[in-house]
């Protein structure tokens, strides 16, 4: 399996180096630092890193609106929010402006490598803590009707369904597979219709409309 190309966008050098240089010692290839929101564009334009890992508060451009501005140029391009809040406004907002996960800085060091892996399969990429949250708050804020739940699933085959909330329910792809028992790349197919069907641009962006619609039970 390839290595991510990791670009680590932090105002803080110190952090940043020890992210890079953690990352390094688990077989990620670092393809560089940013320190600000517009150094990141520029930066993600001429190294074409795989993920971008993204801080939020920073200077002359937060990381939320420069990880608009990289999805804009570079749709392919996995952008990662790697926040020290803790905060649902903000996770709402980073996925609405095409983040592909948020993730705390809190997080153990041994799990960082195996989750850039996963981000550049096309996992989802949300700390738990934050997972529970996002579905907390949708779940609590839609009340959905059955005739709304119909017409958010339109145009969705059966399967495809299924799919989604699997996804929904934070399963990779490896998993759904196994649980519907087809191939993974199966999988993928379903839910690369899902996404184009429904008009949503990442794996997180279908997690969340599928609790939002109440498809998930």
């Amino acid at each position: 399996m390839a290595k991510p190309r990791v670009l680590i966008v932090d105002d803080h050098a110190s952090f940043a180096e020890a992210i890079g240089e953690l990352l390094s010692a688990s077989g990620v290839d670092v393809a560089g630092t940013a320190s600000t929101g517009l150094e990141a564009i520029e930066k993600t334009a001429s190294l074409t890193p795989d993920i971008v890992l993204m801080d939020v508060k920073m200077p002359d451009m937060d990381g939320i609106q420069a990880t608009k501005e990289i999805k804009r140029a570079s749709p392919n391009t996995k952008v990662v929010i790697l926040s020290a809040f803790d905060d649902e406004k903000m996770l709402f907002e980073a996925l609405r402006h095409g983040a592909d996960g948020y993730i705390l800085k809190d997080m153990p060091a041994k799990d960082f490598s195996s989750l850039l892996q996963q981000i550049a399969q096309g996992q989802p990429a949300v700390s738990p803590r934050m997972a529970s949250r996002l579905i907390s708050e949708f779940r609590e804020g839609s009340e959905v009707r059955g005739d709304d739940r119909q017409r958010a699933s339109e145009g969705l085959t059966d399967r495809e369904l299924e799919v989604l909330s699997e996804v929904a329910r934070g399963h990779t792809n490896s998993e759904i597979a196994a649980t519907l028992f087809i191939a993974q790349g199966t999988v993928k197919y379903h839910l690369s219709n899902v996404l184009a069907k429904l008009h949503l641009r990442n794996r997180a962006e279908a997690a969340v409309y599928a609790i939002q619609k109440g498809l998930v039970s």
